[in-house]
């Protein structure tokens, strides 16, 4: 059964080079060898894009595994330990296999509780957004406006909006908007 995992990855080096497609393949490579017979031959896994960064000195990456057998290193083992990506030396924080639960497994199986987690960043997450002149503007996130959602007032006094405020303020009954 063809398996997919996303990775989140911790940059150790300041590169200057971006990452690029052959030093994941090389990578790819030592994790997952094939013979010297099969080298040429069509991989056994795939990479959806390279390592795309996420925050500062940190990256996501999915790797799906196309094979039937299980691969000879699991990305989970990996957990700590850096990994060289070209200049960039990228240590696992975590890794989530995508395809190998349902929903109903995600919903029922035990929570672990967490101890401690933090995320320090010298930049903010920038996500893309539409203004009102239909131009692509650029917003940190998460903001209380992005999170919650914003009301707006129509020139006829109707309220309408986004997010969870503007679902109230569209659906609720006029007094409680």
């Amino acid at each position: 059964m063809p398996r997919r995992w996303t990775l989140v990855l911790r940059d150790h080096a300041d590169a200057a080079r971006p990452v690029r497609a052959v030093d994941c393949h090389g990578l790819l490579n030592t994790w997952w060898p094939q013979s010297d017979a099969e080298h040429g031959a069509a991989k056994k896994w795939a990479m959806n894009g390279w390592p795309q960064p996420l925050a500062d000195r940190l990256w996501v990456w999915s790797l799906t595994w196309l094979d039937d057998t299980p691969p000879g290193t699991e990305p989970a083992e990996l957990i700590g330990r850096v990994q060289r990506v070209g200049d960039h030396l990228l240590e696992p924080l975590s890794v989530t296999e995508v395809h190998a639960r349902d929903y109903t497994a995600v919903l029922t199986e035990p929570r672990r509780v967490a101890h401690s987690a933090s995320l320090h960043t010298l930049s903010p997450v920038v996500s893309l957004a539409r203004n009102y002149d239909g131009e692509d503007s650029f917003q940190a996130w998460p903001g209380p406006r992005l999170l919650f959602g914003v009301v707006h007032r129509a020139s006829d006094g109707r309220l309408s909006g986004s997010g969870a405020v503007g679902a109230v303020a569209r659906f609720a009954p006029r007094e409680l908007a």
